[in-house]
């Protein structure tokens, strides 16, 4: 992180006068997979690779997400947009760093729908961002369901996906200003029933809860609630990040971005994927900013296994069209083949 990081950074973040450009390595006329392979051929690893082609400043770290993953992101990124929300002017809260999918409308959410709010909570110093991650809980494309592995299926959840709609970050929010966004979209514009929470108590998630429990609409359940560590026989109340769990959310929530159980649209977000990798310390983190968003869409991952999840695509399983849940109850089929083929290959080595 030298000074080119610094000036080139500052663009990012506009704190200087200059313009930023990006051009990753797969924007190149010519270059493809097969090209990449040649280069790390060359070069003899992934990571000198990465370091001279994949716009990366710490030498030695990488990317979570390779290079398809990041250009099929690329593909749907959008610019989201603020949209005036009369819930908000009703309860005179600032929310100009609340941004929505350009296709997504807050003002016609449905109670047959469910979602997901993933929130990070900073000290709002203007230097880490408190994030809340909007997620539409949905049901994979049909193509999508077909490409599935039997192995990865455990009941109809796993032929569901969570879409990006909305997100909110600022750096200059604290705990108390994000309860006050949180509790107005998650009362108000959202409603309590059709929404799930995944949040990151590392870092003032008890004073946050307790904030969000005095609406007279709260109740517990509308927070996931994780195993704080491998010690605990019970579930407490929102995720707490440790060096081992994340470590296993994070090589998740790769293979579920790959198989398209996760779906991210959102500028900032690709940006802060761009950079998110292994460091020299061996843990992810983002190699030339900020990767609040980023860690926001990896807790995800408890998320997504959990009876909450369940629950939620149990509600909503009903109002899919036939063809979805044909294909649906096809590779619920095919797993269950592929679950019995491998008991009866059990029991061979056994005999």
């Amino acid at each position: 992180r030298n000074k080119f990081w610094e000036i080139y950074q500052g663009a990012v973040e506009k704190k200087n006068e200059y313009n930023h450009l990006r051009v990753d390595w797969w924007q190149v006329p010519g270059r493809d997979e097969a090209w990449k392979r040649r280069e790390i051929a060359n070069l003899g690893s992934e990571e000198l690779f990465n370091q001279e082609y994949g716009n990366q400043f710490l030498a030695g770290d990488t990317l979570l997400l390779g290079g398809d993953a990041l250009r099929a992101m690329k593909k749907i990124v959008k610019e989201y947009v603020w949209k005036q929300l009369e819930d908000f002017e009703f309860e005179d809260v600032e929310y100009k760093n609340l941004k929505w999918h350009p296709d997504f409308n807050p003002d016609l959410i449905s109670t047959d729908d469910r979602f997901v709010f993933a929130i990070d909570i900073a000290d709002g110093a203007g230097k880490d961002y408190s994030v809340i991650n909007i997620f539409r809980v949905e049901p994979m494309s049909l193509a999508a369901i077909r490409r599935l592995r039997r192995d990865r299926i455990e009941n109809e959840a796993g032929t569901f996906r969570l879409k990006q709609v909305g997100v909110y970050r600022f750096n200059k929010s604290d705990a108390d200003a994000l309860s006050k966004i949180t509790e107005v979209l998650l009362f108000k514009v959202f409603g309590p029933d059709i929404v799930r929470i995944a949040l990151e108590i590392n870092f003032k998630g008890d004073y946050f809860i307790e904030k969000l429990s005095k609406n007279e609409e709260y109740y517990e359940e509308i927070f996931l609630h994780t195993r704080h560590n491998m010690k605990n026989t019970r579930e407490h109340l929102g995720i707490k990040l440790g060096p081992h769990n994340k470590m296993f959310f994070c090589r998740e929530f790769r293979k579920l971005v790959l198989e398209k159980r996760i779906v991210l649209n959102e500028q900032t977000t690709f940006d802060e994927m761009n950079d998110f990798g292994i460091n020299s310390r061996g843990s992810y983190s983002s190699q030339s900013g900020h990767d609040d968003v980023a860690m926001t869409c990896v807790n995800l991952v408890p998320h997504l296994s959990s009876e909450t999840f369940a629950n939620q695509v149990e509600d909503i399983h009903d109002t899919l069209g036939d063809k979805l849940k044909a294909a649906i109850q096809a590779k619920l089929a095919e797993a269950d083949i592929k679950k019995e083929d491998d008991s009866i290959s059990y029991l061979k080595d056994l005999l």
